[in-house]
């Protein structure tokens, strides 16, 4: 099984480094479909986003194959 599990979506609107904070930026902008094609054709198996503080970017791939909520 081959998965990455750390990985944020354009719903980690609370970023953890310090500059982030301070410029108030999210800590990503990248759609969940778009990060599980991509986890896809690097060969993960399955797929989940931990975003910080909320599971709406997992909910967002819930229906398509192998995905799982972190």
């Amino acid at each position: 099984m081959k998965a990455d599990l750390h990985v944020h979506s354009k719903f980690s609107m609370r970023p953890s480094e310090w500059i982030l904070k301070k410029l108030d930026c999210p800590e990503s902008f990248t759609d969940p479909f778009h990060l599980y094609r991509v986890a896809k054709l690097r060969g993960m198996n399955v797929v989940t986003i931990t975003d910080h503080n909320t599971i709406d970017g997992c909910l967002e791939i819930a229906h398509l194959d192998g995905c799982f909520i972190s």
